[in-house]
């Protein structure tokens, strides 16, 4: 069962906070959530449920801009804020944002307990549009 990932604009996603810079290993979009492979040591979608365990964790940040495979990639990490302006959050304030089974995605916390994964990616700060990056591995998935 796939996550009801949030619906993000790449042209709306604004960083509010410095960014830390790395290089792309696949085409990422703007808002998109990044991991480090460990075999390229470049940047490439981070994915829940990938078969490779790097893939899953190690969580980077969100991109802060397009970029294609090469290409230098800005992305907010950990304690920054990033304007996502996202259609299909709940858009409450506090609202938990998780690490999607879709490669890049987020998703809200009760989709992420749907499929069984808890990687925190942030939490929103105002009505859906402000997100906080605050990275937490997951550990262990909610037991599904």
């Amino acid at each position: 069962m796939a996550a009801s990932d949030y619906s993000l604009t790449a042209s709306e996603v604004i960083a509010l906070s410095p960014c830390e810079i790395g290089r792309a290993g696949a085409t990422i979009t703007a808002g998109q959530v990044v991991v480090d492979d460990p075999s390229t040591g470049k940047l490439v979608l981070a994915d829940a449920n990938h078969a490779t365990a790097a893939i899953c964790g190690r969580v980077k940040g969100i991109a802060a801009h397009n970029a294609s495979d090469g290409q230098p990639l800005a992305y907010v990490g950990n304690g920054g804020r990033i304007r996502i302006d996202s259609t299909t959050a709940t858009g409450e304030q506090n609202e938990t944002v998780y690490l999607s089974d879709t490669p890049g995605a987020m998703c809200s916390s009760d989709d992420a307990k749907m499929v069984g994964f808890s990687t925190v990616i942030g939490h929103v700060d105002t009505a859906g549009a402000i997100l906080t990056v605050q990275i937490a591995e997951a550990a262990a998935a909610y037991g599904n």
